[in-house]
């Protein structure tokens, strides 16, 4: 009896964290439909939408260590993960009034903050939770990014057909304080604020923070899951400018192609994250890098049309499906105490790396033509490739953090 209700508290958790990524990601697909209206209205080119979301990716940057140590050293899970879900409300509220450039960036920083807030402690609220089936777990986790990536465009472009960007905007202000309270009542009611696993104490902190940063596999995972960030980035930031600017599609048909780049990964995610619990993290890892960098390549020589969605439905399976099985295998690799850092260490990674991806994207896109994405984002990833196969042997060798670290291969 205790056992089904474990397993219906541990089900009922993660459907609700879940449920949470979706709002994450769908505030930056929403932002990805609106980028041409707001690029129309103050006469912005691929560049100016990729500082917006560099701004956006420095603030990730600078609050996910601050976060967090919120989680591993203060025990506050729920009241980051609520914070996580309002405060991009108030930036969809700015986002709707802007009368500048200025108050669209702020806005962005609030997009930011809320983004990089969520990830630590839901990631290591899950890990502690489900340590015997983590793939899994982080990948439901995932499933529920890869929904709001797919229904953001298409809910958007069917809205931005009956409304202005702005009217838009602000209807996007309500879901997140919605799910803010929804976390409130359910997860703080089962939990309490600072959920299952070992606190550490300031010291004890800085001392694992140390070690972390020195973790050979940290460091490999780090850089590999930096790469794939740039690409999905560049892809995210920048095709609902290319298919606007270059190809002169209706919102509704922008919302049809970015939506077909989601919908793999809310199947393949969930059984990839299982196949990794059972065969290991490095062959899913290296099998989607080498897929998404080709069908990224491919991209450049297909037109509108049929061909290029099918493209892009597999880059999407395999370049959305990996992040969560990269950040398994880290929580694999060291103490459970730690968790919320683990994640934030990759993700401050991640993002310094992603705040310069758009502005660079942009600019190749604005000299060479939209093309220029798909080359960036494709090399990208096959680098990440080829880092596998020349780094990952001798390092998934070594043993990770001693005493409290796990011992499970990559």
């Amino acid at each position: 009896m205790q056992r089904r209700t474990v397993k219906r508290t541990r089900t009922a958790i993660l459907s609700i964290i879940s449920l949470g990524h979706l709002d994450t990601h769908w505030n930056t697909g929403a932002f990805g439909l609106l980028s041409p209206f707001i690029a129309a209205e103050f006469g912005l080119s691929y560049a100016h939408i990729g500082v917006m979301s560099s701004v956006r990716f420095f603030i990730s940057a600078c609050v996910n260590l601050p976060g967090s140590a919120l989680v591993d050293v203060l025990g506050k899970r729920t009241g980051s993960l609520m914070l996580a879900l309002a405060v991009p409300s108030l930036g969809y509220l700015l986002l709707s009034l802007a009368p500048s450039i200025g108050i669209i960036m702020i806005a962005m920083g609030l997009l930011g903050f809320g983004a990089s807030l969520w990830h630590p402690p839901a990631m290591s609220l899950l890990s502690s939770l489900m340590p015997d089936r983590r793939g899994f777990a982080m990948s439901t986790h995932e499933f529920g990014a890869g929904l709001g990536d797919l229904l953001s465009p298409l809910v958007f472009g069917l809205v931005l057909t009956f409304l202005s960007w702005r009217a838009a905007a602000a209807l996007n202000i309500l879901p997140g304080l919605l799910l803010a309270l929804l976390v409130w009542f359910t997860i703080s009611d089962r939990l309490g604020d600072s959920g299952p696993g070992k606190r550490l104490n300031l010291a004890e902190y800085r001392m694992a923070l140390k070690k972390l940063i020195k973790h050979p596999v940290m460091l490999w995972l780090s850089a590999v899951s930096s790469l794939r960030t740039t690409a999905q980035q560049a892809i995210i930031t920048l095709l609902p400018l290319y298919l606007a600017k270059e190809w002169h599609l209706s919102p509704k048909m922008i919302g049809v192609y970015l939506g077909s780049a989601s919908i793999a990964s809310l199947f393949a995610g969930p059984m990839m994250g299982a196949l990794s619990d059972r065969i290991g993290r490095m062959t899913i890892m290296l099998t989607a890098f080498i897929i998404s960098g080709l069908c990224s390549l491919l991209l450049v020589a297909l037109g509108q049309g049929l061909a290029f969605l099918i493209t892009l439905f597999f880059l999407g399976m395999f370049l959305f499906s990996v992040r969560p099985i990269i950040f398994a295998a880290a929580l694999d690799a060291t103490p459970e105490e730690t968790g919320a850092s683990v994640v934030g260490l990759i993700f401050s990674a991640n993002q310094l790396l992603a705040a310069i991806t758009p502005i660079f994207a942009g600019f190749l896109a604005d000299r060479y033509g939209g093309v220029a994405l798909f080359y960036f984002a494709g090399i990208s990833l096959l680098l990440g490739a080829v880092s596998a196969l020349f780094v990952i042997k001798p390092i998934a060798l070594r043993p990770a953090l001693p005493a409290t670290a796990a011992e499970k291969p990559l």
